[in-house]
């Protein structure tokens, strides 16, 4: 069980030629991959792309390509002359015809004549082996994050099962209670009247059965011993954790409708709230 949130940065090469890539990596429901540095060969950028599909699988992908500046690389300078002088022409004849005076900088920035440019180039075979280094980081945080995470909805798990039996309690209680409340009160209301006590034990037993939860119970402990197998995995699960919650909470929500009991009702807010601190986290989850 790993997150989706990661980050790595890779460096190969010597003092004069030396490659640095940079791994981030963010939650998504699918993989998005930006890939920067590498715009001069599209082969590279593809070997990129098919890696971060193979081992990334599932978020948002940042990755970067540049000189490793920590060793003394500069970037050459660029000034763009026909830009400025472009824009200079506009300039005069704005003041020209409209006989007002703007700045340089209303129009351009100092990013749009100005530029660094780099003419360092690096073999495929350099910038896989930093991609291979940033790559190891990002999975030692993936993974360390990912046991994090596991603690955390393992508590909330274990509370949510507590509180299943909470409520497995209150309704087995409940179903004798129920039968006694209906049976005392249709005989208040049928004091004088002759009645059939086999068909009235029959839509007693039917009422009893209609608000009765047990099937709802074990389901929802069913998707708690699910959800426990899943995390042991070494494989993506975040998918199906977020579909074992929808269920789980399906199944609260019926235990919540169904249920007039006020001590049993109060459990169930308690469980939606943990189930609702579940899926912020599982959104995280790869």
């Amino acid at each position: 069980m790993k997150s989706m949130t990661g980050f790595g940065r890779g460096t190969f090469g010597n003092d004069s030629n030396r490659v640095a890539v940079t791994i981030k990596t963010y939650n998504s429901r699918f993989l998005d991959m930006k890939v920067r540095g590498c715009e001069s060969d599209p082969a590279i950028e593809a070997d990129i792309r098919e890696f971060l599909q193979n081992n990334i699988v599932r978020g948002t992908a940042y990755v970067t390509i540049e000189p490793d500046r920590n060793v003394g690389q500069k970037a050459a300078i660029s000034f763009n002359r026909e830009r400025f002088e472009a824009i200079d022409q506009i300039l005069m004849t704005i003041q020209k015809d409209y006989g007002r005076h703007l700045e340089i900088s209303d129009l351009a920035s100092s990013n749009d004549l100005i530029s660094q440019t780099d003419n360092t180039s690096f073999s495929s075979k350099s910038i896989k082996a930093a991609l291979d280094v940033a790559y190891k980081q990002v999975e030692e945080m993936r993974t360390s994050e990912g046991a994090r995470l596991k603690d955390d909805i393992s508590q909330r798990l274990n509370l949510f099962a507590e509180s299943v039996d909470q409520i497995g309690e209150l309704n087995s209680n409940n179903s004798s209670e129920r039968k006694v409340r209906y049976i005392e009160r249709i005989k208040e209301l049928m004091e004088n009247v002759e009645i059939d006590e086999t068909r009235v034990a029959q839509e007693i037993a039917l009422l009893v059965e209609r608000s009765d939860i047990t099937e709802e119970i074990v389901r929802a402990r069913s998707h708690v011993e699910q959800f426990i197998s899943l995390m042991d995995l070494d494989e993506p699960v975040g998918k199906r954790f977020n579909f074992i919650l929808q269920e789980m909470g399906r199944e609260v929500n019926t235990m919540g409708s169904k249920s007039a009991n006020p001590d049993l009702s109060k459990i169930v807010i308690q469980v939606k709230d943990e189930l609702e601190k579940m899926r912020e986290q599982v959104q995280n989850i790869l």
